[in-house]
């Protein structure tokens, strides 16, 4: 089993390599402080980029994210996630986000609408991390459903996934803002608050 550091250093690679891609496909019209601007619901960047991968990662064009109520799926269940990765079939995943259950576990946080906002991005990239790395051990192709529980490993690989993503932008935004000449500070911070 490859160690934690050789397990990082693949999602790296390929967080790097899909967020590059994605730039390409869009001839480098995307403006990235988008991930980080409040909404009210999806982030539409995040969409986009999930969109993509799962147009990479498995030809479907039919990715989509819905906000729904986690607490169905059984009694024991209530809070103990805020999304969950669905199958609906033919290869189109299916973001669930319960939005009651992330409004519980933020509802003390100053602030709120935004911290909403970053969280359900961060959910996005995080679900996205587990269709690049994880889909085929994950979803039964004929099978439609909720997709099973990961593993540790494989959840700390989707953070990771998110993380990376995350910190790739900023660092774009840090590095674009210091090659501007009128540009001397690194204003990538304003999007960590």
């Amino acid at each position: 089993m490859p160690t934690d550091q050789e397990r990082l250093q693949s999602v790296a690679a390929r967080a790097q390599t899909y967020w590059n891609d994605f730039l390409s496909a869009f001839g480098g019209r995307i403006r990235m402080e988008a991930l980080f601007e409040y909404r009210l619901t999806v982030n539409p960047l995040a969409l986009q980029f999930f969109r993509f991968c799962a147009q990479q990662k498995l030809g479907s064009s039919n990715a989509r994210i819905v906000f729904h109520s986690l607490r169905s799926r059984s009694p024991h269940w209530s809070g103990r996630a805020a999304s969950w990765l669905y199958h609906a079939g033919q290869d189109v995943p299916v973001i669930l986000i319960d939005l009651q259950c992330i409004n519980q576990r933020i509802a003390q946080v100053v602030g709120q609408r935004r911290e909403l906002s970053r969280c359900i991005t961060k959910l996005v990239l995080h679900e996205t991390g587990h269709v690049v790395e994880h889909w085929g051990v994950l979803a039964d192709r004929r099978l439609a459903g909720h997709l099973p529980p990961c593993p540790p490993e494989r959840e700390d690989e989707a953070w990771w996934f998110c993380g990376l993503v995350w910190g790739i932008v900023l660092g774009a935004i840090a590095r674009a803002n210091r090659e501007n000449p009128t540009g001397i500070h690194d204003r990538a911070w304003e999007h960590c608050c």
